[in-house]
């Protein structure tokens, strides 16, 4: 046996008295065409659900904000006026400000979730936010800015003016969580400030008295209610005198003791 021979053959005895492993053999490149294994694991099922649900949820928050700004920048609400002194222009902008920065709340509590968040009662919470209620709502105040106008136009009206401070009252309180059937009430306020301007513009003209005269005693039916006589008879108290010639004698009547015959 060679000397190298003999000194590797001690040390592999010193190493398995020691209790030492001895080194795992150096593997040979592969030379037969196969390729390296560079797979790497895949997570646990789990984790990437919820790696998924988070990406998808923090999309769907940043589009709805993103939705919100959009609706408030092409609806114009910077150009409302105010209405019945009312500055329903700071108050819808306040409005979106606050939906915004709810949202940025929801986008930090999505971030920072972990395995186990309750992603469906987050999206069925979402589901609620309606960008389009501030196009909808800038566009009931638009509408009640010119009843408003008209209405001054015309001298004002007290009926006018209670419906728009309803539909305002309200419509100054509309988020993107507010439901349909609140816009709804908004738009049944202005329809009344609409029915009151149009009879501002188109006053009711008092009827024409009748020219009736049933009996034939000079006196028209309307007069004759008027006295309180009967439009029936010519002469209601049965003096001998029509109806017509007692006004004009100016006697009663009602009273047939001053007829005069």
């Amino acid at each position: 046996m060679k000397n190298t021979t003999r000194a590797a053959a001690a040390a592999l005895a010193a190493a398995v008295a020691l209790g030492i492993s001895a080194p795992a053999a150096t593997a040979r490149p592969d030379h037969g065409g196969g390729k390296p294994d560079h797979s790497v694991a895949k997570p646990p099922k789990g984790d990437r659900k919820f790696a998924n649900d988070q990406r998808h949820a923090l999309k769907q928050v940043a589009r709805l904000d993103a939705q919100v700004a959009k609706a408030v920048v092409e609806s114009r609400v910077g150009r409302l006026v105010p209405v019945n002194d009312v500055d329903v222009k700071s108050a819808v902008l306040d409005n979106a400000a606050a939906d915004r920065a709810a949202l940025a709340e929801t986008l930090t509590t999505v971030r920072a979730a972990t395995p186990g968040f309750d992603f469906k009662a987050l999206r069925d919470d979402l589901r609620g936010v309606r960008p389009e209620n501030y196009r909808i709502v800038t566009n009931a105040l638009r509408k009640a800015a010119e009843i408003d106008a008209d209405a001054d136009d015309l001298g004002g009206s007290v009926d006018v003016d209670a419906a728009l401070d309803a539909a305002v009252a309200e419509a100054v309180l509309i988020t993107a969580r507010s439901a349909k059937s609140d816009l709804a009430s908004v738009f049944a306020h202005l329809a009344d400030a609409e029915a009151a301007l149009e009879a501002l513009e188109t006053p009711e003209e008092p009827e024409e008295p009748t020219e009736t005269d049933t009996d034939l005693d000079g006196l028209s039916d309307d007069e004759e209610e008027a006295l309180g006589t009967d439009a029936t008879l010519a002469d209601t108290d049965g003096g001998g005198a029509s109806d017509g010639d007692e006004v004009a004698d100016g006697t009663d009547p009602l009273n047939p003791f001053d007829d005069v015959v």
